[in-house]
């Protein structure tokens, strides 16, 4: 009857010499076993048998034989578990790189999303920006009409103001109108510093009254205002708001004053005394000749 041993990796014992695997763990004792004993050359098999006896001695047992071929299978299950783990770790190591590539994938689709986001917000942003400004333009051009329409309706206001039923007596029915009395007009000694807007601005509230100042003061160069001028001015206010009116128009846009050419008036002495730009001063279709009423745009 053979011995019996003791598995070295879990410790189950009586377990017969000639087994090769642990009934329990199913580790290979043929490995443990040959590492114990050292390896023996296995004889070539299909050989003659010796024909001495010291061959015959020398000739290896049976059971060596056997535990050769149980060497070698344990070899080759061992070689077969490296490789097995092996393809175990190559794979895992591709997983891992796999993963992180398609987070750093991942990471770029992201970043590319909010590139794209933020040209989108900003297309948003530059519509807007031209939406506000075309609407503003619009704003103004409607405030224009409104300036226009407001004036037009102070004119009304004045025209009904100076002439009411009660005020008509039997010689205007009559056809005998008698003339209008001289306004009333006052003076203004100008300072070095002044300018027409300013002095308008100063007696009546509003620096758009100036080519008032102008229609009472045609001999004045508006550029060249000092302390030697005096300038005439009407003293209500209802006056300058019709003067201005009766003086005043508009055209392509633009406001212009109303003026009478005046014996020996040049067109370079008018824009002299009244135009910064004599290339764009006199408004297009008013004959220039004395007595006749030109149109000059206004700054």
């Amino acid at each position: 009857m053979g011995g019996i041993t003791t598995c070295p990796i879990c410790g189950f014992s009586n377990i017969p010499e000639d087994q090769t695997t642990c009934p329990q763990c199913d580790a290979d004792l043929v490995c443990f076993r040959l590492l114990e004993e050292g390896f023996t050359a296995p004889s070539v098999p299909g050989t003659d048998m010796p024909e001495t006896e010291e061959a015959v001695e020398q000739a290896p047992p049976a059971s060596s034989q056997n535990n050769t071929g149980a060497w070698a299978r344990g070899i080759g299950i061992c070689a077969a578990v490296m490789v097995i783990l092996a393809i175990i770790l190559i794979s895992w190591t591709a997983t891992r790189r796999l993963a992180d590539l398609a987070g750093s994938v991942a990471a770029l689709d992201a970043g590319l999303g909010q590139v794209d986001r933020t040209h989108e917000v900003s297309k948003d942003i530059q519509s807007t920006a031209i939406r506000i400004g075309n609407q503003v333009k619009t704003l103004e051009r409607r405030m224009e009409r409104m300036d226009s329409r407001v004036e037009r309706v102070v004119e009304t206001l004045i025209s009904v103001q100076k002439k009411t039923p009660g005020d008509i007596d039997q010689k205007e029915m009559a056809g005998d109108i008698p003339a209008a009395p001289e306004p009333c007009m006052e003076e203004y000694q100008a300072k070095d510093t002044d300018t027409l807007w300013g002095i308008a601005r100063d007696l009546w509230g509003s620096g758009i009254y100036y080519p008032v100042l102008m229609a009472c003061n045609p001999d004045l160069n508006i550029f060249t205002i000092n302390r030697r001028d005096r300038l005439k001015y009407p003293c209500d206010k209802t006056t300058v708001l019709s003067m201005y009116r009766q003086i005043t128009a508009v055209k392509q846009n633009r406001r212009y004053w109303k003026y009478t050419v005046r014996p020996g008036d040049t067109p370079q002495s008018v824009a002299e005394r009244y135009c910064s730009d004599k290339n764009n001063c006199f408004v297009s279709g008013f004959p220039f000749k004395a007595g006749n009423a030109i149109g000059i745009f206004l700054e």
